[in-house]
């Protein structure tokens, strides 16, 4: 007898451009393309008018709607299945409902010291919501879906999950490579950074760095920095850009859409990622994507997305960081191998890829209890 899957659809509506969605928009997708359908769950405030892929049900306020309203939906209508999308979930939901945890990365987890605290208010309730909550849920878990070894590791090591109960599904990127994207680009332009407010994606560090690049160097390329949104964290950083006398040549770049930010990508001469640490680094691919050289660091989960498709530096270290840019910057041969591998781990991060893993996780691991027909994957 087919029982019932839903999911958390709340950033589906509210930030369905943020990398979080749209993971759990493919997944959704690759669920649907082979038989499988998912009902979405949100608060009553975001019913959205003519959609009926998302019940709306409950409280408004998000926080109290996830451990409250959730608990009591599955109850109430006796819910198969539920998957939590966003490094978070219901601890109060009945053991009679299977949940699914998709847990990106365990940076809210990290020390103080390691990964300073954000200016976005929202994003230190966030943070401290996520260290209470999430040392529960996991425990709680049927089933955890996380997107890189690196991060199934941490899991492991940190809470003492069994290897079993997670699988890695990693990121993709639809991937239709056009020859022109992957061409040498002019010796002269900019780099790019596509970053965030969040501590952890070490912008301020860039900016210094950036600074102390041989003027050779600087001429050439200036520097544009994408996804800055939070405006303490601007001004923040225009005072620093101000006080090491950048302003010509460092460039906080507004709003951008996916248009816009694929066609930075493509003018880009290199990608520079200097994140502390991250679950997978979605943008490694859309650089990969687009044929842009990557310069990265050299920690948690970005050498395993990249391999040797990157020049990596040490994102505490200035030098480290000028070694790679100069190198990257002086080697086409060089340059012209790391992009090669670049298509071979795009091939790796395909859709077809994707939606093949999902449907392994749920065959095994679903399926089998639901209904006897085999789940095909679709080419």
């Amino acid at each position: 007898m087919k029982k019932d899957i839903y999911y958390d659809a709340t950033f589906q509506i509210l930030a369905p451009h943020r990398g979080m969605a749209k993971y759990l928009n493919g997944f959704l997708k690759a669920l649907s393309e082979n038989g499988e359908k998912a009902q979405g769950l949100a608060p009553s405030g975001l019913k959205r008018k003519g959609d009926e892929s998302v019940t709306c049900y409950g409280l408004n306020n998000i926080l109290l709607w996830e451990q409250l309203s959730i608990s009591s939906f599955v109850k109430k209508n006796k819910v198969s299945y539920f998957i939590f999308p966003y490094n978070t979930g219901a601890v109060f939901s009945p053991l009679s409902c299977k949940s699914v945890l998709i847990l990106h990365d365990l940076i809210f987890m990290e020390s103080f010291s390691s990964v300073p605290t954000s200016k976005s208010f929202r994003q230190i309730v966030g943070r401290f919501y996520r260290r209470v909550i999430v040392p529960r849920i996991i425990k709680k878990a049927s089933f955890i879906i996380t997107v890189s070894n690196y991060s199934k590791e941490q899991i492991i090591r940190q809470f003492n999950v069994a290897e079993k109960k997670i699988c890695v599904i990693p990121n993709c990127i639809d991937t239709t490579h056009e020859a022109e994207a992957h061409k040498e680009k002019d010796s002269e332009g900019y780099f790019l950074n596509v970053g965030g407010d969040a501590p952890h994606k070490n912008t301020a560090f860039l900016i210094e760095a950036y600074a102390t690049l041989p003027e050779e160097i600087k001429k050439k390329f200036s520097l544009k920095v994408v996804g800055i949104s939070n405006e303490a964290n601007k001004k923040t950083l225009h005072h620093l850009i101000r006080s090491l006398h950048e302003e010509h040549r460092i460039i906080i770049e507004k709003y951008v859409n996916d248009e816009q930010l694929e066609k930075l990508y493509r003018n880009a001469f290199i990608f520079i990622f200097p994140s502390l640490t991250e679950g997978f680094g979605i943008p490694l691919l859309e650089a990969m994507k687009c044929g842009c050289s990557i310069v990265c660091s050299n920690t948690s989960s970005m050498p395993e997305v990249c391999r040797e498709a990157a020049f990596y530096f040490n994102p505490h270290d200035t030098q480290s960081f000028t070694n790679a840019v100069y190198l990257a910057c002086t080697d086409k041969a060089l340059r012209a191998a790391k992009k090669e591998e670049a298509i071979k781990q795009l091939d790796y991060y395909s859709r077809k890829n994707f939606n093949k893993k999902v449907a392994d996780w749920f065959t095994s691991n679903i399926r089998e209890s639901i209904d006897s027909e085999p789940f095909v994957q679709k080419d």
